[in-house]
């Protein structure tokens, strides 16, 4: 008996063992990618490289030429769409909206001061202090509809207060010199990221908040841009969720008025 089982034992290979740890690693590198760190992020909760942190993207984004990018939309009213998103810096952006068999839900234009907007066959040109409140029912209360879109933080504000609910999180007040408004962020101190971002009122209410997760390197740049936003105002919500992203690719200005006007 015992012949015979060692007879079976030797008909194993010998590099048998080898085999499933070559496995074992195999399956093992088939898992869910570990989450993005921020590039030189020690994690660091000093308020001097908290601030830093909070410039940092809004800097790295007007370094840039020009971004353009695939967005798959939820929208107040609207639902499911698709569509994507233009930028050149400072203070060009295209949004365009498709819904179902591809029909222009909204095309518009921020250029500077300006909001050029194509939606129900009508032509709009007004200021782009109105946002797109009027388009996607989100009012940010003068927060750059652009930085808004792209999950990059307004850059102005100083630090008012800093509280840790726990280890590896920090709630950060702000004070943009806006009367009977702050800023509050919520920052992943081990990854470098602000998860959220909400607009206060002096009685604590909430204006507008924005989710942002998802974060992804744009190229060899140092900027950072999340794959997921969600923006809640006034019981409304938008939702956007990026695809492709292309960074510095030459476009020109008069692509962002194709359809709509003149540059």
């Amino acid at each position: 008996m015992s012949r015979a089982r060692n007879r079976r034992r030797s008909c194993w290979p010998a590099y048998w063992p080898g085999y499933w740890l070559a496995l074992g690693l195999t399956l093992s590198a088939c898992g869910p990618p570990r989450p993005v760190q921020r590039a030189g992020w020690t994690g660091d909760a000093a308020p001097v490289s908290l601030d830093g942190l909070l410039h940092t993207d809004a800097n790295h984004l007007q370094q840039l030429t020009d971004l353009t990018a695939e967005v798959d939309f939820l929208l107040h009213k609207v639902g499911s769409a698709s569509g994507s998103i233009l930028y050149q810096p400072p203070a060009l952006l295209r949004l365009d909206v498709r819904g179902p068999l591809f029909q222009r839900v909204l095309s518009a234009v921020l250029d500077g001061d300006r909001l050029l907007a194509l939606a129900d066959s009508r032509l709009y040109d007004m200021p782009a202090s109105n946002g797109l409140d009027a388009f996607i029912d989100i009012d940010l209360a003068g927060y750059d509809p652009r930085l808004a879109l792209l999950g990059v933080l307004a850059p102005t504000g100083a630090i008012e207060a800093i509280d840790y609910p726990r280890v590896d999180r920090a709630w950060l007040t702000l004070n943009d010199g806006i009367q009977n408004q702050r800023r509050r962020l919520l920052v992943d101190l081990h990854r470098g990221f602000v998860e959220r971002e909400d607009l206060i009122d002096d009685q604590g209410q909430t204006r507008w908040s924005r989710k942002m997760s998802g974060w992804r390197r744009m190229g060899d740049t140092g900027l950072y841009l999340p794959t997921k936003i969600r923006i809640e105002s006034r019981g409304h919500v938008l939702e956007l969720d990026y695809g492709d992203v292309h960074i510095n690719k030459g476009l020109q200005r008069a692509t962002f008025f194709s359809g709509i006007g003149t540059p």
